[in-house]
């Protein structure tokens, strides 16, 4: 059977120690490179031509899924396997959007992720049976008028910022705004999302995945 060659992705070094220890006990698959960021991540992909890349999402600088919103812009067909803390459907769905071909929980059984990875170098995707159940969950109690389907772009980014424990004056910065139209947007957000407080609407964002890693 072919080799396929793995990049690993993680900021932690012991973390990547362990994926490669696990995949390594498989003779074809090989580690050719690891990265600790998206950006370095994405800049070996195009010198190493891997056929897979088990990436974390929560990393310093680009996170996981602006880098996979890169590579696939850049039209790189490698099959992209996500190994994370995040387990909310909220992330795990917006890394499928992005370009994800698998999903696997940090806290799943460590064998698995060479069915993950064999799965998805076949061409097909995998979950990890914990986001599984917790995307179909989400589809089950799915509700036209639940959180993020009622922002538009805009709310989400703020509500993103806010999350990660930016000031209204931070967010202007950030987004280009005046401080006026940063308050009218989170009076916005609490209003859809049914909440009153800046604290309340800091716990459901949190709740729902919503955080500095979901962009």
């Amino acid at each position: 059977m072919n080799e396929i060659k793995i990049i690993l992705v993680d900021d932690h070094e012991v973390v990547r120690g362990g994926i490669r220890r696990l995949l390594e006990q498989v003779d074809r698959f090989q580690v050719v490179a690891e990265a600790s960021s998206g950006e370095e991540a994405y800049h070996l992909m195009a010198e190493m031509n891997p056929d897979v890349v088990v990436m974390d999402i929560s990393m310093s600088g680009m996170s996981g899924i602006e880098t996979i919103r890169k590579i696939r812009l850049r039209g790189d067909r490698v099959k992209l396997l996500m190994f994370s803390v995040h387990e909310s459907a909220n992330v795990v769905q917006r890394a499928l959007d992005a370009g994800a071909n698998g999903y696997l929980s940090k806290a799943s059984a460590g064998d698995e992720i060479v069915d993950a990875v064999t799965a998805i170098s076949a061409g097909k995707r995998y979950l990890g049976a914990d986001v599984a159940r917790k995307l179909a969950d989400m589809v089950l109690t799915y509700e036209p008028s639940s959180a993020s389907e009622k922002l538009t772009r805009r709310e989400f980014e703020v509500l993103r910022l806010f999350s990660a424990g930016n000031s209204i004056e931070e967010l202007a910065t950030v987004l280009h705004i005046s401080p006026k139209t940063v308050a009218n947007s989170l009076s916005s957000i609490k209003s859809k999302l049914g909440v009153r407080t800046q604290a309340e609407l800091m716990r459901v964002a949190l709740e729902r995945g919503i955080d500095s890693s979901t962009i």
